[in-house]
């Protein structure tokens, strides 16, 4: 697995944890909801090789953020 940021930089992480959040409804918050049916998601946590974490950012789990960046990465399966 990769996290892929801006100039299609490639980092190599691993799962550091997995929580099961409940969404309630009418919370206000920047992550879009696709399917408002869902009551609870899987929210990974990851690390890359150099030991930085980084935090899932979206409800279908392809988007992190490092807590000292505002860029978002993308998960990369392959």
């Amino acid at each position: 697995m990769y996290l892929e940021g801006p100039g299609q930089q490639r980092r190599s992480v691993s799962i550091l944890s997995r929580q099961n959040k409940r969404l309630f409804t009418g919370s206000v918050d920047s992550i879009r909801i696709k399917n408002r049916s869902i009551s609870e998601i899987e929210v990974k946590t990851l690390v890359d090789e150099n030991g930085n974490i980084a935090v899932q950012s979206d409800y279908d789990g392809f988007r992190f953020k490092y807590p000292d960046s505002e860029i978002h990465w993308s998960l990369v399966i392959g």
